[in-house]
């Protein structure tokens, strides 16, 4: 991928002053933006954190946690702050 003199200059000195949320999506590679913008799409990655990427078992720990405690650990972990 050819960056242009504009993109490296916003890449590395710009973009470490910018909270993850504030930022604006400019190129295919930062989608993962989106979600840090959006409650549902942030909930479905807290959900999906919590379960380590797998699916539910008989014994899942998912039961013991209500939404916004799922949301509250994924925030933390990910230094976010709530929506």
């Amino acid at each position: 991928m050819l960056l242009y003199m504009n993109d490296y200059y916003y890449y590395t000195i710009i973009c470490p002053f910018i909270k993850d949320t504030d930022r604006v999506i400019c190129r295919r590679d930062e989608r993962r933006f989106i979600a840090l913008k959006s409650k549902r799409k942030r909930l479905i990655n807290a959900f999906i954190y919590l379960h380590q990427g797998s699916p539910c078992g008989r014994y899942c720990i998912c039961g013991y946690f209500d939404t916004p405690s799922v949301l509250e650990i994924y925030n933390k972990e990910y230094g976010l702050e709530p929506l």
